[in-house]
């Protein structure tokens, strides 16, 4: 499977890059047998698991609750995995951008907000939708990035909720230039960015 964009972003062309190392023979052994004590994953291969996370179910929830709590214990394969599960969902919300949107970079800010989420969010997380029924935990996260305005910060969205009117998306930015899309630890480059861009004040922009 690769990972397609008209855009050609340089995120996707690294996820793109680890996926299929992940895939490698000896690699992807390793990480079933590491990933074998997880009741959700065990006898899982990658595709099988990305076939079901992308079925908009709530039979794909322990899989992906698994993922990250992987990835939260800095298990990079599963944050490869649990990323690329995430990104039609991105890339349907990149769609919606307007073009300022689009120049000012929006969708790098988007996966910073995306990559705060997942690193903030309770593992034991169990979406359910309005009647009551369980929801599929990929699209519970996307209708959070989508809905919300994105401010990373609660201060910072409690401002957002007082003072802002025009209903634009508040984001901390994240700027592409200062990440270095050739490096093996990509993903890791792209969160340390964000913490760094949180520790700083009035780095908030719309």
């Amino acid at each position: 499977m690769a990972i397609h964009h008209p855009h050609n972003h340089p995120i996707h062309e690294q996820l793109d890059r680890q996926y299929h190392r992940c895939l490698a023979p000896t690699r992807h052994s390793r990480i079933k047998q590491r990933w074998f004590t997880e009741p959700a994953l065990a006898g899982l291969g990658i595709d099988e698991i990305l076939d079901i996370c992308a079925t908009p179910t709530a039979a794909q929830n322990p899989i992906v609750r698994s993922l990250i709590a992987r990835h939260q214990d800095d298990d990079t394969d599963a944050t490869t995995i649990l990323l690329i599960a995430l990104l039609p969902s991105l890339t349907r919300i990149e769609s919606t951008f307007t073009p300022r949107q689009r120049r000012d970079d929006a969708y790098s800010a988007l996966w910073a907000a995306a990559g705060h989420l997942l690193a903030t969010i309770d593992p034991q997380h169990e979406p359910v939708s309005a009647n009551g029924c369980p929801r599929a935990l990929i699209s519970h996260l996307a209708t959070r990035l989508r809905s919300s305005k994105r401010a990373l910060e609660p201060e910072h969205r409690n401002l957002c909720r007082r003072y802002q009117r025009d209903g634009l998306p508040v984001v901390v930015s994240l700027d592409a230039s200062h990440i270095d899309p050739a490096a093996q630890d990509f993903v890791s480059q792209v969160f340390a960015r964000l913490e760094l861009e949180r520790s700083l004040p009035g780095d908030v922009g719309g």
